[in-house]
């Protein structure tokens, strides 16, 4: 199991990896659409202050959603490229080993160098490199 997904309904894991996916392909299409229609709508004379006050809501809103659709899946894409789940991603760069739950927990504190330690990229165990891992994802039933 990769994780669970609030936006599907459901967990995604091996089975449905490559539907979530193309899910988020699907949802950056429009969510671009979206930002250049609000760019397009301040190129035009504004009535009133009003009316460009939504425009600039709409934009924030509609910018809002397709950063994170982006920031998403370009997660998804580095976990696919590395071999990894989520989960593997969070707990080898201490993300959850580190949480303040985990420090409540038991005690244990990060290291003086975690910064460092969370930049540095690690290699899966089961990866086989970037491109075997992308055709893998693809094109494996």
């Amino acid at each position: 199991i990769d994780h669970h997904c609030p936006f599907v309904g459901t967990c995604i894991g091996a089975k449905n990896h490559r539907s979530f996916f193309l899910f988020l392909l699907a949802e950056i299409i429009p969510a671009l659409a979206s930002l250049r229609l609000c760019y397009s709508l301040f190129e035009k004379d504004t009535p009133s202050h009003v009316a460009y006050f939504t425009r600039v809501l709409f934009f924030i809103f509609v910018g809002f959603f397709a950063m994170f659709a982006i920031i998403l899946l370009t997660q998804q894409t580095m976990n696919i490229l590395r071999g990894n789940t989520t989960y593997e991603f969070m707990l080898r760069n201490r993300i959850v080993k580190y949480s303040k739950i985990h420090r409540k927990l038991t005690g244990e504190k990060p290291p003086i160098f975690f910064a460092i330690s969370f930049m540095m990229v690690r290699r899966a165990a089961f990866s086989e490199g970037a491109l075997k891992n992308l055709v893998e994802f693809l094109c494996k039933p």
